[in-house]
C-alpha cells in the first residue's frame, strides 16, 4: 500500500479556501507552516481500495483535525 499526504487550508487575505498547500508521497509527511495559513489539515490517501465504497474506484483515506497556529 502506498500513500499521499495532501495538506489543505486557508491562507490569510486568500479568496480561495480549503486549497492543497502541499503533497508529499510515502508513509511519512511533515509541513512547516508559513505563518499566513488559517489552518492546516491533512488528508492521507491510500492505495487500499475501500472495503464497502460509496461509489466504485474509491480508496481509503483518513484525515486529520485541523491545526489552526497561534497569534
Amino acid at each position: 500500500i502506498k500513500y499521499t499526504t495532501r495538506f489543505i487550508g486557508t491562507r490569510r487575505n486568500s479568496s480561495s479556501t480549503g486549497q492543497a498547500l502541499a503533497e508529499i508521497s510515502g508513509p511519512q509527511a511533515e509541513y512547516v507552516l508559513n505563518g499566513d495559513e488559517l489552518y492546516v489539515r491533512a488528508s492521507v490517501i491510500s492505495t487500499k481500495p475501500k472495503q464497502n465504497p460509496y461509489r466504485e474506484g474509491e480508496f481509503e483515506v483518513a484525515w486529520t483535525q485541523p491545526v489552526v497556529p497561534g497569534p
